[in-house]
């Protein structure tokens, strides 16, 4: 009995070790074959299939930050930028339609919801059925905010920095949440479009007769149609 078990190891040991060596080999198979393909492929096709790759990680991005900018965190940041910001800036106009696009938020602490992001500040004048661009500016970095009886304020801003600490600042304040950052701002066609329908949307909401948006310098673009507004939600993130 006992040589029988000995034999029996004797036998299943080489099969695992057949077994081990097989599955080693397919897998460096596999990885010789997407080098490979990788290798086989043109300058060209690297670039598409780099830049494929790009654009869905942006279009990720822009969906996320869709989602986080319709949100208590988002109208509270929306109401600091036409209130606090938007007086900053010169010019003869009447409407601030802030664009708020949040890639990140922690609410962990209620004292201090941090909000990562791309602020922007935009005035209009509205003449006839266009809204006029007249003044405002880009704002990203990292907003700090507190709930007091149930409603969200900001108390504090941490803003990226201009010039040679631009980048040196956007990534100290953004840490993990850099890159997708860059992959929001990366994105400007999609950023105008947002533009676009966020100016639509509130000259719907407060019954204006807008049709077109002018920036200085350029021809009047339409206005797309609004939007159904999205359902009540409650105070706190």
């Amino acid at each position: 009995m006992k040589d029988e078990k000995r034999t029996n190891s004797r036998t299943v040991r080489p099969v695992l070790l057949l077994l081990l060596l097989l599955s080693i080999g397919v897998l460096l198979l596999a990885l010789h074959g997407a080098t490979y393909f990788w290798n086989g492929m043109t300058d060209a096709e690297r670039e598409e299939a780099t830049r494929c790759e790009a654009a869905a990680v942006q279009r990720l991005v822009l969906e996320i930050a869709e989602i986080h900018s319709s949100s208590p965190v988002a109208d509270a940041i929306a109401r600091y930028l036409r209130e606090s910001v938007a007086p900053n800036y010169g010019g003869e106009w009447e409407h601030c339609v802030p664009f708020v696009r949040i890639v990140a938020t922690d609410a962990s602490d209620p004292s201090d919801v941090r909000a990562w992001g791309e602020f922007r500040v935009f005035n209009y004048r509205l003449e006839g059925d266009t809204f006029h661009f007249v003044s405002g500016g880009n704002h990203p970095g990292l907003l700090h905010l507190r709930e007091t009886d149930g409603a969200l304020s900001v108390g504090s801003f941490d803003p990226v920095l201009d010039g040679s600490e631009y980048t040196p600042s956007a990534k100290r304040i953004f840490g993990k949440h850099y890159k997708a950052w860059m992959a929001l701002v990366a994105d400007d066609k999609a950023l105008e479009a947002a533009r676009l329908q966020n100016l639509a949307d509130y000259a719907a909401k407060n019954d204006l007769p807008a049709q077109f948006a002018k920036d200085y310098g350029w021809d009047p673009v339409s206005l797309p149609e609004p939007l159904p507004e999205p359902p009540a939600h409650p105070a706190t993130p």
